[in-house]
């Protein structure tokens, strides 16, 4: 009796090969700077031909994608987890302090370095910083919503609108903190100014 093909050996040694180049592309990246990595640097840091390159990314660029698709999951996942039952300002509180604790910790300053630089060059549609078809945004813009049902936030702007306001505050916090080289704590430094911010959207 013939054996059957198992095909799962193979998938997984695939994306053994993926994993390995992300890791490869984002290490070089921090190291060298996004423009300045080439698609060899890549594979033959993990000893693969551009063919197995090119089967698992179409480009350079689609390794910066998954890498915001991976911060995406995180962030709905602690969305997820976290109580519906608290206001929307403690939700978007916390949601906010969750952004500044990965920006931190989790991605920490010399890959963040590499993301804005990179998308300050990034054509159009690579422009993931102000992609407001990200999670990232959604999830803000459904804490907005809940706000202006609850009366916690205006009700004269858009939650596009408000929600603009605030991914803006995001971005320039972060890289306020760049500039600074990372010497003050992002977290902490967040809730004390978004504390503030809030006057600029509350009801």
């Amino acid at each position: 009796m013939p054996q059957k093909y198992d095909s799962s050996g193979r998938k997984k040694k695939s994306q053994e090969t993926k994993l390995k180049l992300y890791n490869a592309a984002i290490k070089l990246f921090n190291r060298y700077g996004y423009e300045n990595v080439s698609i060899s640097q890549i594979t033959n840091k993990v000893g693969v031909g551009k063919g197995t390159f090119y089967i698992h990314y179409q480009s350079k660029e689609a390794i910066l994608v998954e890498q915001f698709e991976k911060i995406d999951s995180f962030y709905l996942e602690r969305y997820n987890n976290s109580d519906k039952n608290n206001t929307a300002k403690v939700q978007l509180m916390e949601f906010l302090h969750t952004v500044a604790v990965l920006t931190q910790d989790v991605l920490k300053i010399d890959s963040v370095k590499v993301v804005y630089k990179s998308q300050i060059n990034a054509p159009q549609n690579l422009k993931l910083l102000i992609d407001d078809k990200r999670l990232y945004f959604k999830i803000i813009q459904e804490i907005i919503e809940l706000g202006q049902k609850s009366k916690e936030f205006r009700v004269d702007l858009s939650s596009k609108e408000i929600t603009l306001i605030v991914t803006r505050f995001v971005r320039a916090i972060i890289y306020d903190w760049i500039l600074h080289d990372g010497n003050y704590n992002l977290a902490t430094d967040f809730d004390r100014s978004f504390n503030l911010y809030l006057n600029t959207i509350k009801n």
